[in-house]
């Protein structure tokens, strides 16, 4: 009798149980990579979702400026729940435009919403968190923090020299301060065309 070469049954079971763990091995593999591309991609988006909205908030106090002397409004006044005041750089009307805005923390179903306003007008929201506390802080150029501006007392500033937004969320604490580089005193008007000191 002749003998055929060939591969016998046992060496099939073999052969394939060997292809199916080493297949297995590799798609436990890519499922991790991909698991892991996922979170990371996540985190990075939640990271420059965080930076936009502390670029805002800084953007839009950073300009805030005194009114003109005489005026009843636009005065800057701030309480440890929301501020407003003339802005020389609102995000909507652009950097020139002088611009009463309206910044708030606002509680809602368990989520701290940050909202702006310009003129009273329609509210954006520039950021939110989850089961969040938040309160403004207001810096004097003495170096003291007021809970409400303005603060009592002779020679008082028009505006602060610094804003704080302390936040504690399930997302952690967050501390975003912003200098306050607008003008400090109030424009008075010499004529129609001129302001001065």
């Amino acid at each position: 009798m002749r003998r055929c070469s060939g591969f016998t049954l046992l060496e099939m079971i073999i052969v394939l149980f060997l292809v199916v763990f080493v297949s297995m091995l590799l798609m436990q593999g890519v499922s991790q990579v991909i698991t892991l591309r996922l979170r990371l991609l996540a985190q990075v988006e939640r990271q420059r979702t965080e930076t936009l909205e502390a670029f805002w908030f800084k953007e839009v106090t950073s300009y805030i400026s005194a009114p003109i002397s005489g005026k009843k409004s636009g005065y800057f006044e701030g309480d440890s729940n929301d501020f407003s005041g003339m802005c020389l750089a609102s995000l909507v009307s652009g950097v020139g435009t002088v611009t009463h805005i309206q910044v708030k923390l606002e509680k809602e179903d368990n989520v701290l919403k940050l909202l702006y306003s310009e003129n009273e007008d329609e509210e954006w929201e520039l950021a939110r968190w989850f089961k969040g506390k938040g309160k403004f802080r207001y810096l004097d150029s003495n170096g003291h923090w007021h809970m409400s501006w303005p603060t009592a007392g002779e020679g008082r500033e028009s505006v602060p020299r610094g804003i704080l937004l302390e936040v504690k969320s399930l997302q952690g604490p967050i501390i975003w301060y912003s200098n306050v580089s607008g003008r400090r005193r109030a424009w008075q008007i010499k004529d129609e065309n001129s302001f001065m000191d």
